[in-house]
């Protein structure tokens, strides 16, 4: 897809792949302390660590992308995999006790070249209370490589420390194969969808954020403190009216972000981005890897519809980004096409939605190790040291899952006002809390004034 796919690396040897374009698209952003994806686990009672570290080696052997090296040549970029057992799996236990250290493991950067894909930590707690944390390197996993790790790693712990031999599911496919296959899909790339993301991006860049640019943002500026737990209540009425409607529920909070942002501005057409897992094929589900995918979402004529309507249309526009994003669709390509076109300084906002889907039970309940021993999974996104130097020229809305959903609005206060981003998290919060029973026929404006208790 010209004009939206990077240039593609050659290989520097006959080990070496380029990279995915889910790698390429996240390759060279400073993001500083969360440029690793944080595997947490926390365990209350004995731990056999020589059995964990076993676990490590087995779940580190299973997954290309934990083994994977970087080579940086000039303008190339490409990757080898170590062979399995090459880099011996090592828990690296920190001195001392305290919240203090958590927070420091999770804003120290990965060294890829000293550490590779992986850094494993045991950090204490308490006398009967341990916290093991994988940092894994960004390139290598996502959000949902994450969980897979940790899945694999406390089941595969549990038989080896209780005497048993692991018994994981063979993987038939692997990241290369992933990589392969987009390789294939690049040499002859689909016309059609070259020319919608053409159109798409000269239309993008003329929609606003309703966010104005207060400076560019500065490493050491960031918040990650404002946050908010949706009731219940909200969440239901949410998920009845996405049933109703016969959308997706997790478009539901991304049309109630898109709604704020409109709230804010003076332009009917606003423009915002969403994270989606990138996990079309029931193959890739099983994997660590760097799948997900960054994808624009385009809501045009806000005001002329109902909220049946725009609702509708959200969804409507969220599945067709997601159906024509695969590769060599690329998200860095199409933001030079939209800066191509853009004069308004806004802010971008991206929304990422934290599994699992809105409203829906967590399913990570903790996990019995034995008699004495069990695991429980916090989700370290909603963790304010996560977010320290957040450096990104956009808002991020952070939606986790569960009966009663937290919202967390991140951003860097050199960029971004602090009132405005309170204005997104109270707005967002308002639309959900207001929907009701007429509220699939009213028209947008007058749903929006009702909500924000506008006379």
């Amino acid at each position: 897809m010209t004009g939206f796919v990077p240039a593609t690396a050659g290989p520097a040897s006959a080990e070496a792949l380029p990279l995915s374009y889910e790698q390429r698209d996240y390759f060279g952003l400073e993001r500083h302390g969360y440029g690793a994806i944080p595997a947490c686990a926390c365990i209350t009672g004995p731990l056999d660590t020589g059995a964990l570290t076993a676990a490590a080696q087995q779940v580190i052997d299973r997954h290309e992308p934990l083994r994977m090296r970087l080579r940086v040549a000039q303008a190339d970029v490409s990757q080898t995999f170590d062979a399995p057992g090459a880099r011996p799996a090592v828990w690296v236990a920190a001195p001392g006790e305290g919240p203090g250290q958590l927070e420091a493991c999770l804003s120290t950067d990965l060294n890829r070249d000293r550490e590779g894909a992986v850094r494993l930590q045991l950090l204490r707690e308490g006398p009967d209370r341990t916290v093991a944390l994988a940092m894994v390197d960004h390139m290598a996993c996502d959000a949902w490589g994450a969980r897979v790790f940790l899945r694999e790693l406390w089941t595969t712990y549990r038989a080896i420390a209780g005497g048993q031999t692991p018994a994981l599911p063979p993987l038939t496919y692997q990241y290369s194969d992933h990589i392969g296959m987009q390789q294939a899909r690049a040499a002859s790339p689909s016309r059609a969808a070259e020319q919608y993301w053409r159109g798409y991006a000269q239309r993008y860049a003329a929609s606003a954020s309703g966010l104005r640019r207060l400076g560019p943002p500065e490493p050491a500026a960031g918040r990650a403190d404002l946050c908010a737990v949706l009731p219940a209540s909200s969440v239901q009425r949410a998920r009845e009216l996405a049933h109703h409607l016969g959308v997706s529920v997790n478009s539901l909070p991304l049309a109630c972000l898109v709604l704020a942002a409109w709230s804010m501005g003076n332009a009917d057409s606003i423009g915002v981005s969403f994270i989606y897992a990138g996990r079309e094929a029931a193959r890739t589900r099983p994997l660590v890897g760097a799948f997900h995918r960054t994808l624009p979402l385009l809501a045009p004529d806000i005001s002329a519809t109902s909220v049946a309507g725009f609702v509708t249309a959200v969804s409507a526009a969220m599945m067709q980004a997601m159906r024509l994003s695969r590769a060599p669709y690329s998200a860095r390509g199409f933001d030079a096409a939209v800066s191509a076109h853009r004069q308004a300084s806004d802010v971008g906002i991206l929304y990422n939605q934290i599994p699992t889907a809105f409203g829906k039970p967590l399913s990570s309940e903790p996990l019995a190790l034995g008699d004495q021993t069990t695991v429980e999974f916090p989700t370290p996104h909603f963790w304010p040291c996560r977010w320290h130097h957040y450096a990104e020229p956009r808002l991020r809305v952070v939606m986790g899952g569960g009966s009663s959903p937290t919202m967390r609005v991140i951003f860097n206060e050199a960029s971004v006002a602090e009132e405005d981003a309170r204005a997104i998290l109270t707005r967002v919060g308002a639309f959900l809390g207001a929907i009701g029973d007429d509220t699939p026929q009213a028209p947008v404006p007058a749903f929006v004034d009702s909500a924000l208790g506008v006379v």
